[in-house]
């Protein structure tokens, strides 16, 4: 009779078979695509296919309006939710107590983390293309009041950002506030500018530009930051935190100089997640109003854009075999861009490891 050892011994090694063959039948599948993306579409990869704009011709088409789009909203999407994700993630670890509604709101930002990307498309077509289209024009003829509402938003991006960039290099809280007012208002200033301007020359597209479907996808991407800066925090051993406090320093101080220094890898990392997602969505942003046909690169925050995904996906819609190619040269491009965004968090989160390490 077999002994109960020999059987479980037995049992653990079915289980590690069964864990290869699925590992390589997953590896295999992967590869096969690769190699049939990039044996279909590196033909047209040229310089050409990057500056020129979409056409009825394949020979004649590329993919500039698309990369420009999507570059574009990206920095918008990174400048929106990046620094309130970033910032919400420390009020929630190191300075709100443990009451019913903190444990109530962490839960519910771990539940929006796995809500489907188009009920945040449905949710930018109500609060920002209609906000914007509406807002706008009530601005023309109501004045003040609807203009300081407008404007609370972009200050509010503004502000942040500033925050964002100064807490490397300024300590004192009170310079580090001023800074990010400071740029606040220069945002400000330039968005004003921009509406005027852009209303007076009747250019308006309002709602359904670049910066409704960007501050769309920094709701979509904002609770993924908000989690992996939580955890990354959560992962600072507790001596940090008794150490600052130990010699006299202020709670600002420790999170300041002990636990982001710590922390900025592993939040690097749930950013560059959280971007990579972002640019491979299409359909909040068809919610919102990105156009599958465009021959220009926005200009403007208001302009109309399209974004790689939905440029390749129209593509695909075409019944000729050179525009299938074209989808597959497409798809080159998002993987190209995707590796790019990796290599950078790679370099950044060994440079700051390292720096720990000089420190240390």
């Amino acid at each position: 009779m077999i002994s109960r050892k020999v059987r479980y011994q037995a049992y653990g090694v079915a289980f590690q078979a069964i864990c290869l063959v699925a590992n390589i039948t997953a590896i295999v599948f992967l590869f096969s695509l690769l190699a049939d993306i990039f044996i279909t579409g590196s033909p047209h990869l040229s310089l050409d296919f990057l500056t020129q704009y979409q056409s009825n011709r394949a020979e004649r088409s590329g993919m500039l309006a698309a990369v420009t789009g999507s570059a574009y909203v990206l920095l918008i999407t990174a400048i929106a939710g990046i620094p309130m994700g970033v910032g919400a993630a420390i009020y929630l670890e190191e300075y709100s107590r443990d009451t019913p509604f903190i444990r109530f709101i962490k839960l519910n930002i771990q539940n929006l983390a796995s809500v489907p990307s188009i009920i945040y498309g449905i949710l930018g077509l109500t609060l920002f293309v209609g906000g914007f289209t509406h807002g706008v024009t009530l601005m023309a003829g109501f004045g003040a009041i609807t203009t300081v509402a407008i404007l609370v938003l972009p200050g509010l991006v503004y502000f942040l950002m500033g925050m964002a960039l100064l807490i490397q290099f300024v300590s004192d809280r009170r310079f580090l506030l001023a800074g990010g007012a400071l740029l606040a208002l220069v945002g400000v200033l330039g968005f004003y500018a921009l509406v005027s301007y852009r209303l007076a020359s009747n250019e308006m597209a309002m709602g359904r530009g670049v910066l409704a479907g960007a501050l769309t996808m920094a709701l979509l991407i904002l609770p993924v930051v908000v989690i992996a800066t939580q955890e990354a925090i959560r992962a600072v051993p507790d001596s940090f935190r008794h150490a600052g406090f130990g010699i006299g320093m202020t709670r600002w101080q420790v999170v300041r100089h002990m636990l982001l220094p710590v922390a900025v890898p592993g939040i690097l990392t749930g950013i560059i997640l959280a971007l990579g997602r972002a640019v491979g969505e299409t359909a909040p942003l068809i919610v919102v109003g990105a156009l599958t046909y465009v021959t220009f690169s926005p200009v403007s925050p208001f302009d109309r854009f399209t974004v790689m995904p939905i440029q390749i996906f129209n593509w695909t819609r075409y019944p000729q075999k050179e525009f299938h190619d074209l989808a597959a040269t497409g798809i080159i491009i998002v993987i190209a861009f995707l590796l790019l965004m990796n290599g950078l968090a790679i370099y950044l989160r060994a440079y700051y490891r390292s720096k720990l390490k000089h420190i240390s």
